[in-house]
């Protein structure tokens, strides 16, 4: 018998949680079934929508990244004196 799923978990998260803690793998619901849980519900809608929003990113010129200073540059600036520097 697979563990008890606590009352105090949404039902959504109740469904995914016991469906994964079938302890027979026939049981057991598939990655693609998980998915379409009422948890994951408009997920792969989200998903749609931040890839076509981000899309234009690989079309950027970023040659003007080469007059930035390099990580090096900025860390021999920092003040390691400073009260603000964490060890």
């Amino acid at each position: 018998m697979p563990p008890a799923v606590p009352d105090n978990l949404s039902p959504a998260v109740h469904d995914l949680i016991s469906g994964c803690l079938q302890l027979d793998p026939d049981s057991r619901p598939s990655a693609a079934e998980l998915l379409k849980l009422e948890l994951f519900d408009g997920f792969y809608a989200q998903c749609q929508h931040v890839s076509a929003d981000t899309a234009h990113l690989s079309n950027l010129n970023l040659e003007h990244l080469s007059s930035l200073p390099s990580a090096a540059t900025v860390l021999a600036a920092v003040d390691v004196d400073s009260p603000l520097h964490v060890h």
